[in-house]
């Protein structure tokens, strides 16, 4: 891990206080997304892909009320993807290629914030 992402927690804090600027509410639509997501879930562990996933924050959000999920974060910012690559290890997949994508499937929940 490069030492410029060695403190990846303070990364992660400092990203969320920075994005919270901009969307106030961001934390609830998080908590909607994930509730959506559990709704409509089985038994099954979910299937989630996150768009745009950047830093992760989405895909840390939804490992935590989701263990076992399968996850795939997906992303084109190469600093923003060695923060994601950092905070989630090999809980998630991180796909920086478009065309490598897994095929979702209609069993998978797409989760992602504007």
């Amino acid at each position: 891990m490069s030492t410029y992402i060695s403190e990846i927690d303070a990364w992660q804090e400092s990203w969320d206080r920075q994005q919270e600027a901009y969307l106030p509410d961001r934390e609830q639509r998080f908590a909607a997304m994930l509730d959506a997501v559990d709704a409509i879930r089985d038994t099954a562990p979910p299937r989630l892909l996150d768009l745009a996933g950047g830093t992760g924050t989405i895909s840390l959000r939804a490992l935590r009320r989701f263990p076992d999920a399968e996850l795939t974060l997906v992303d084109l910012d190469p600093a923003l993807l060695a923060l994601a690559t950092a905070t989630l290890g090999d809980r998630a997949s991180i796909v920086t290629e478009v065309g490598t994508l897994w095929r979702a499937g209609p069993d998978a929940a797409v989760v992602a914030v504007r």
